[in-house]
């Protein structure tokens, strides 16, 4: 019985555990290097326009 029990519970935690991780992995790699590309692009673009407007 009790050898049964503890496979039970182990198995269902255990991919939970690796699909949580695995999702949160992924969300985050792709998200963090996404945020900082599309930041830097407009506002290098939006830097030298914003420069020239307030002079202007």
């Amino acid at each position: 019985m009790t050898d049964r029990l503890t496979p039970m519970p182990d198995a269902p935690v255990r991919p939970l555990r690796t699909g949580r991780a695995h999702a949160s992995a992924l969300a985050l790699a792709p998200s963090l290097p996404q945020r900082p590309k599309r930041a830097m692009s407009p506002r290098r673009i939006g830097a030298p326009p914003d420069s020239a407007r307030f002079p202007a």
